[in-house]
């Protein structure tokens, strides 16, 4: 499988400690449990992931959560990513 890595960012560019990360994968076959990933002190996260199409719910306390979708090929070289979340509302 591929590394899948990233950072998550607020909107100031600082990495966001402990932020939650779930990855869905699409179009399976069998319904398989989401991989739960944590990001470090400075925001980063890492998961090993088949070749496949996923969708990823970041969140963390205070910020709105964000779904990305990512494509991850085969032959792909080890993928970095950068993943903003913004503050958000309180109601």
């Amino acid at each position: 499988g591929s590394a899948f890595s990233g950072t998550v960012k607020d909107p100031a560019g600082a990495g966001i400690p402990k932020a939650d990360i779930t990855i869905y994968r699409r179009n399976a076959v069998t319904k398989l449990d989401p991989q739960k990933a944590k990001a470090d002190d400075e925001g980063n996260f890492a998961a090993p992931l088949e070749p496949g199409t996923y969708t990823i719910v970041v969140m963390s306390p205070g910020f709105t959560t964000r779904y990305v979708g990512i494509d991850i090929k085969p032959d792909a070289p080890k993928q970095g990513m950068s993943i903003e979340l913004i503050i958000g509302h309180i109601c």
